[in-house]
């Protein structure tokens, strides 16, 4: 399921591929399915394989745990796949300074990102399915253990060449103009209610999108005023030709914890990951 490839396997198990092709061979017949079949691009899972790789993937790895736990995780020698369920918001966030990390700390460690909807995978982080979750903490069980990574809050953006680009922004100006209102998927109808109630229904509102990417690209392209997280606003101020002013209603701000398995906190590659996220977040609290 790493390889997808049986040469590749054989050649990471220090085995011949022969012996390889005979060994799934067999596990095709006791599991009656495939599992593995060839295409143009290689080897490709069947669902039923996608569907035992993520229900053994955990288990697997408290085994590899318990039976090596004083071998450590060694960045430099790892070739571990962490799974990290989040929002675009935090991807674009994190991910350019943590790969530059990881490229210099592990080079042969991958990571695989999940979009975060409005509800936490637990149960996909209990079973091992995705190894950390950076969202919005919300009465976890004990079983799941939390930190706080950072907190951010909210910015009015609109095109440079907008009329009201370098004015204080009045809330009467703010309700004469039209709006671009993001509305990512991790949130839901409560939160969107708690942090928008006083202003939503004033608005006079041209388009709803998810993304905050997008949502940029065409606040730059028109004159649309849109509502974002400050935080990332701020770096893609250098990026869009956008200006940021703070907007004329109070917003409550927001907090985004790292969640994971209670179970797996004695993991040591997920330790690591989880103090450099940390560390990432931290250090650009302030761009």
């Amino acid at each position: 399921m790493q390889e997808l490839s049986i040469t590749r396997t054989a050649e990471k198990l220090a085995m011949t591929q022969p012996t390889v092709s005979h060994a799934l061979q067999r596990l095709r017949q006791q599991i009656g399915d495939p599992l593995l079949t060839r295409s143009g691009a290689g080897m490709q899972p069947s669902s039923k394989a996608l569907e035992l790789h993520r229900a053994i993937h955990g288990p697997l790895m408290d085994i590899d745990l318990a039976l090596n736990p004083q071998g450590g995780f060694v960045p430099i020698e790892s070739e571990r796949t962490f799974s990290i369920a989040t929002t675009d918001y935090v991807e674009a966030l994190l991910l350019p300074p943590l790969l530059k990390e990881i490229e210099s700390q592990a080079p042969n460690v991958k990571l695989l990102l999940r979009q975060l909807h409005h509800k936490l995978p637990l149960e996909d982080l209990e079973a091992g399915k995705v190894d950390l979750v950076i969202g919005r903490e919300k009465n976890l069980l004990k079983k799941f253990a939390s930190q706080p990574v950072f907190e951010d809050g909210f910015l009015c953006a609109m095109a440079s060449h907008h009329e009201l680009a370098g004015k204080k922004l009045t809330m009467s100006a703010f309700l004469k103009q039209k709006h671009l209102f993001m509305r990512p998927e991790s949130m839901n109808k409560s939160d969107e209610r708690k942090v928008f109630a006083d202003v939503q229904e004033q608005l006079k509102v041209a388009a709803v999108v998810q993304h905050v990417l997008v949502a940029m690209h065409a606040v730059a392209n028109s004159n649309l005023l849109a509502i974002g997280p400050a935080r990332l606003l701020r770096e893609m101020a250098g990026v869009y030709d956008i200006y940021l002013t703070e907007p004329p209603v109070d917003l409550p701000s927001f907090k985004f914890s790292l969640i994971w398995n209670q179970n797996r906190s004695a993991d040591q590659g997920l330790e690591w990951l989880r103090n450099l996220i940390v560390s990432t977040l931290n250090t650009g609290k302030d761009a």
